[in-house]
């Protein structure tokens, strides 16, 4: 008998296997999110409540580039990716208040946006999202979590407030 331990959002259930198939048991895929200057991740996908999402997303990786510091949006960063595969996940697993650690998944669904690109975005802190404008109440799918080592994030991320970009990796683990 094998213990597997499996997260989805804030729960951990404990699925015990006999080499056979149980339902509603799946075992969680994570990427590791590392920064030039210092400072890496292990961050878990929530395939079971965002599966187009996290699969594009699976399928996409490895990402490198430079992330934005979300000044206009509070304690995150924002990494645009341009050539993102269309077509573009749907909507699923919304929020519009994210925490400490929240991996989170952003394009025009609308296409009112003054800024269409596709993204990811990584919160260092809590917060509600805004457009470059300033409008609260914007919509990302939740497609993943950071749960360790987050006061090492909330520095890695005042560094790239204060101190500029730097080169970010996200890759399957």
């Amino acid at each position: 008998m094998i213990d597997h331990y499996v997260a989805t959002r804030d729960h951990i259930f404990i699925c015990k296997l006999l080499f056979i198939p149980v339902a509603g048991c799946m075992i969680v895929k994570k990427i590791t999110i590392s920064f030039e200057k210092g400072g890496s991740f292990a961050a878990e996908l929530f395939e079971e409540t965002s599966p187009e999402t996290c699969q594009v997303f699976w399928n996409y990786l490895p990402i490198e580039g430079k992330p934005l510091h979300m000044r206009w949006a509070g304690r995150g960063l924002w990494l645009p990716l341009a050539d993102f595969p269309k077509p573009y996940p749907p909507r699923e697993n919304q929020l519009s208040i994210v925490g400490e650690g929240y991996l989170m998944f952003r394009v025009d669904w609308t296409g009112g946006h003054q800024n269409p690109t596709p993204g990811i975005a990584l919160f260092y802190g809590p917060e509600i999202p805004r457009n470059l404008g300033g409008i609260m109440g914007v919509r990302l799918n939740w497609i993943g979590r950071i749960r360790e080592n987050l006061d090492e994030l909330v520095q890695v991320g005042e560094r790239i407030y204060y101190e500029g970009r730097e080169k970010i990796t996200l890759k399957k683990l």
